[in-house]
């Protein structure tokens, strides 16, 4: 008996989140870590293991999943945000959101100075990371430009992986569609349980990244970029531009959307 694995390639601050609480109530999925506010040392010790060695499935009685319910069959669910890895997992999927949204939740615009201070030894960690390489070059940029150029590195790679695209703006939209086609193309039967996640937590409860667990799925920040000043927002869109297109983002004035013939390779699954 064993556990496969499917990977959520990904950046921070798109959403992660919400779909890992969503995704881990189904009853053949579990979160490997970062569903929770703190990861528990089992938790730890299983992303490690899997991130140190890229492995595709990991033995069901094994020490590593002692702590793992799930049944023969069932996918261990990685997230992959802030690692750059080679592309040996065929099931899992790519989760984006548009960098201006990231850009306003990760509070890069507009910082005060223990803030500034706060943000760069986080981009930082994620640098060593996503590009090690760069780590010395991004002293020379404020958080704004450092935080956008490893979106750049994360996201090139993760669409080079050939794993279905979900973006983030479509799946708080229309959880159900996204959800449904999602959920297929990792091999799994549908189950109602992903549509009401957020009740198996108590109110307030909160989960990484400071997000409620208790919260449904809503809409409310699916446009934060609109609040966005002009000349930030054209900032952005400079330094992001080729990533952007190669994401299927279209802008438009100062709205953004998804090119409809962008090819987010779910469509075969609907």
């Amino acid at each position: 008996m064993k556990f496969d694995v499917a990977i959520m390639q990904s950046y921070s601050r798109s959403g992660e989140t919400l779909l890992l609480r969503t995704l881990n109530a189904h009853p053949r999925i579990h979160a490997v870590h970062d569903l929770r506010k703190t990861n528990s040392e089992e938790e730890l010790a299983l992303f490690e293991h899997l991130r140190r060695t890229g492995a595709t499935a990991v033995a069901a009685d094994s020490k590593l999943a002692r702590h793992v319910s799930l049944p023969d069959g069932g996918l261990l669910l990685l997230k992959n945000a802030v690692w750059l890895s080679p592309p040996v997992h065929t099931r899992g999927f790519v989760l984006v959101r548009n960098p201006f949204s990231v850009a306003a939740s990760a509070g890069v615009i507009g910082e005060s100075p223990a803030r500034r201070e706060s943000n760069r030894r986080i981009i930082m960690r994620w640098a060593r990371g996503i590009a090690p390489g760069f780590v010395a070059a991004l002293d020379e940029l404020d958080n704004l430009a450092a935080l956008l150029l490893l979106w750049n590195v994360k996201v090139t790679e993760a669409m080079r992986s050939g794993l279905p695209v979900v973006h983030y703006e479509r799946f708080v939209a229309d959880p159900q569609r996204i959800l449904r086609t999602l959920i297929a193309g990792l091999g799994l039967p549908w189950n109602d349980a992903v549509l009401t996640a957020h009740e198996a937590y108590a109110p307030g409860e909160k989960g990484h990244g400071r997000m409620p667990l208790s919260a449904p799925i809503h809409q409310k920040s699916r446009d934060s970029y609109r609040d966005l000043p002009d000349e930030v927002f054209d900032r952005i869109h400079a330094l992001v531009y080729p990533t952007l297109r190669l994401c299927g983002y279209v802008i438009e004035g100062r709205t953004i959307s998804i090119a409809s013939d962008f090819d987010d390779r779910l469509t075969a699954r609907r």
